[in-house]
């Protein structure tokens, strides 16, 4: 997850392992965040792949991060792996949305309709336990639980829109 995020930044030109950092809570969130204890391993290993090129590695002021040709085809490489379905997978879609137009349309459309489908699938999931709730002789046990579902239920039709939206705006 964070090698696709790193590689889909520098495609956008030099970074820093510190300004890397800020990107990626700005794209994920301000609840989560990277340390560079996971961070800077993670450049380590893709230097050695030959993914990126470190310039000044031991001065962290001048410190600059590059992405190679091998880098770049990497990063073609995994915008278009299937993104497994865990706690990440939406993680995955949004950084995957964030680094969209590095890639061809069909591949930006290719990447839409499989967030489509994750929310469809997650919507399905979600009217089906509303539903069982509404059967449920002891509905005041699952209030609450029934209220987040519905708080799912109208967030994954929103992004469902804005998907939709996407789609036409691509396909234009």
């Amino acid at each position: 997850m964070y090698e696709l995020f790193v590689l889909s930044e520098l495609m956008e030109g030099p970074k820093s392992g510190y300004r890397l950092r800020e990107i990626m809570e700005t794209t994920l969130g301000p609840n989560r965040k990277i340390s560079f204890g996971v961070l800077y391993p993670l450049l380590n290993k893709l230097a050695e792949s030959g993914y990126i090129l470190i310039e000044n590695p031991e001065d962290r002021k001048k410190r600059s991060i590059t992405i190679t040709d091998a880098g770049e085809a990497h990063f073609k490489e995994l915008m278009k792996e299937p993104i497994p379905r865990n706690a990440h997978t939406d993680d995955l879609y949004l950084i995957r949305l964030d680094a969209m137009q590095h890639v061809d349309v069909a591949t930006q459309l290719q990447i839409l309709d499989g967030y489509k489908e994750e929310q469809l699938r997650i919507l399905s999931s979600t009217k089906a336990m509303l539903n069982d709730f509404g059967q449920t002789e002891r509905k005041a046990d699952h209030l609450y639980a029934e209220r987040i579902l519905k708080l799912r239920q109208l967030k994954t039709e929103t992004t469902i829109g804005w998907i939709r939206d996407y789609e036409s705006e691509l396909k234009e």
